[in-house]
């Protein structure tokens, strides 16, 4: 009798135990998780996109002023169809920056979370007899209808475009963790806004010999006293450091540096005829021989030379197109320690594909710089290379990530060239 009494109490406990598990975590990973496309904020409120599943019932939204998604702190908004891929949410407060993420369920059962998005929301619009005006009537401008606001942004950009064509500066502003640190309209030569310039230890800062030609960031810069660690100092070293460079029917670049030279005799001049041997074989597999001769008719100089058999020729008489590219490469690598971000434009409108893929890795390799490198070729499109949010289309002054260009969850099997030949990336 005791043994039986204690197997139907070791039963009914282990009833209990079981009654008091969430099987649902368990289930989290039949479920097919779901990620946030896009994040917008708008009228005290923010929309979130996500992207659509099957097999599901719907879906979990959360959103919280709280990074750790605290109870305090935190709503669950539930979506219950799964054709649904966007949702506005409403009548938060302003200037309040909320964390987001976004599950999808089945009855009882949900997925894991995807990643959290954060967004600060943006003041309410104001109105007018129902007319809406842009950035709350700051502009002392009202319009009846959005193809107004359309035609006089139009009209505004066109403007811009003429002041940034001839070089002049109209209006400049400095926003430093979404909070406004000044704005300076150069047309009428005053500040519209410069309530918190000791922020960038500026609140003393003597504008009254500026010049009107002058960026005002540039004139803090050079005439206020600021500590290594301020934002300004951080700006300016960030952007003294970035370089643009291409190579098509001539070398050009712009930052870093404003010396013109030589490349050949640059090379020459610091004895480095054996290491650019080296690159350009290491790199592209181009097997020369290079070395520097001293010249003394009709001045004394040195120059950079080709060896083929018993005779020598000067590099920049016979280099092809390529291999002229990859010594411009090849200068400024010797620099890329200094560089903060750099910009490769039609980097490879020389290189055949496997050079193109190899100083891709070449560069990628120098952790401390941000690189941008422009291209024609989809045959660089490639998990190998770079994830598929790295790479971006750009068209009609649009640009868009791979990511975020399609519904479909990108993974490391897909074949990226493919997809994008096939047209899965045209939004």
């Amino acid at each position: 009798m005791k043994k039986i009494f204690s197997l139907l109490l070791s039963f009914i406990m282990l009833i209990s135990i079981v009654s008091l598990v969430d099987f649902s975590a368990f289930a989290a990973s039949k479920l097919p998780a779901t990620s946030i496309t896009s994040l917008s904020a708008k009228d005290n409120g923010f929309t979130v996109k996500w992207k659509k599943k099957t097999k599901i019932t719907g879906y979990q939204i959360q959103y919280s002023t709280s990074s750790k998604f605290s109870m305090k702190n935190t709503k669950i908004v539930k979506i219950k169809k799964a054709k649904t891929a966007s949702k506005k949410i409403a009548d938060l407060k302003s200037s309040k920056k909320y964390y987001v993420r976004i599950r999808t369920y089945k009855g009882k059962k949900y997925s894991s979370w995807s990643k959290k998005k954060c967004i600060i929301v943006e003041n309410s619009h104001c109105t007018n007899n129902n007319n809406h005006s842009i950035k709350c009537g700051n502009m002392g401008k009202w319009f009846s209808s959005r193809d107004e606001i359309d035609k006089y942004w139009v009209e505004i950009d066109n403007y811009y475009f003429k002041q940034y064509q001839t070089g002049k500066i109209t209006y400049e502003e400095l926003y430093i963790n979404d909070c406004k640190i000044y704005s300076y309209d150069f047309e009428k030569k005053i500040f519209d806004d410069k309530s918190n310039m000791e922020k960038i230890y500026a609140e003393n800062a003597n504008f009254e010999y500026f010049e009107n030609n002058f960026a005002i960031l540039r004139y803090i810069a050079n005439n206020t006293n600021q500590p290594e660690n301020s934002h300004i100092k951080f700006i300016m070293n960030f952007v003294s450091h970035m370089l643009w460079f291409r190579s098509l029917q001539e070398n050009g670049y712009i930052g870093l540096t404003t010396r013109v030279e030589s490349l050949a005799q640059w090379i020459s001049d610091n004895n480095l005829a054996k290491e650019f041997q080296k690159f350009l074989l290491d790199l592209a597999g181009i097997k020369t021989d290079l070395d520097i001769v001293q010249l003394t008719q009709p001045i004394p100089q040195k120059i950079l030379v080709e060896k083929h058999k018993k005779k020598m020729f000067a590099f920049e008489q016979i280099a092809s197109s390529g291999s002229r590219a990859l010594e411009l490469l090849f200068y400024w690598s010797k620099r890329f320690d200094e560089v903060s971000f750099l910009f490769m434009d039609e980097f490879d409108a020389f290189y055949h594909f496997d050079l193109a893929r190899n100083v891709i890795k070449y560069i990628i390799d120098y952790d401390n710089i941000q690189v941008v490198f422009t291209t024609h070729n989809p045959n660089l499109a490639t998990n190998e290379m770079l994830r598929p949010d790295c790479y971006f289309i750009l068209e009609n002054g649009k640009l868009t990530s791979f990511a975020d260009s399609t519904e479909r969850e990108l993974r490391e099997g897909h074949n990226l060239e493919k997809m994008l030949r096939n047209g899965e990336f045209n939004g």
